[in-house]
């Protein structure tokens, strides 16, 4: 890629989720709008991704509220949502990035497919997806009898900028 660490540039870097709700007739669509991460090259890859929790937004103030409560992300114990990748797997669409993600202090380890565009010698685009099980990273909460999917989409798509 030529530089050996790259940053996210904030304004130009998105987390967004969406999952299905109403007993699978709705779906929410959200975003995280604060969000840093880091990718390095040497001594050995590695890849982090930090998100503030309380940055949650889907265009429902009162859900989002809901959200940021102990139910789920519990932000004012739990400030950050964080994907430490201790291992980049190359595959023929890219590569897969093999780590630990933290929600709401629950740990869980998460296989994560994702490709990197270089864009210029200073400049990529990071898009990575993965489909995570809610209730196996500690977001059980679920009103009036399975109202809330346990599948959720989170996807990344970032601009690196090396530094």
């Amino acid at each position: 890629m030529g530089a050996d660490e790259w940053s996210a540039v904030a304004e130009r870097s998105a987390v967004s989720f969406r999952c299905r709700t109403y007993w699978g007739l709705y779906t929410v669509k959200g975003q995280f709008t604060q969000c840093e991460g880091w990718l390095s090259a040497v001594p050995s890859p590695r890849l982090e991704l930090r998100v503030r929790a309380a940055s949650i937004d889907t265009g429902n103030a009162k859900r989002d509220e809901h959200l940021r409560s102990g139910d789920f992300f519990g932000v004012e114990t739990h400030p950050e949502v964080i994907f430490v990748c201790d291992d980049l797997v190359e595959t023929a669409n890219g590569f897969v990035a093999c780590g630990d993600l933290t929600i709401a202090g629950h740990v869980s380890r998460h296989e994560v497919p994702a490709q990197l565009e270089l864009l210029s010698a200073t400049r990529a685009r990071l898009h990575a997806r993965l489909e995570v099980d809610r209730t196996s990273v500690g977001l059980a909460w679920n009103g009036a009898g399975g109202m809330i999917k346990n599948r959720v989409v989170v996807e990344i798509d970032a601009e690196l900028a090396a530094e």
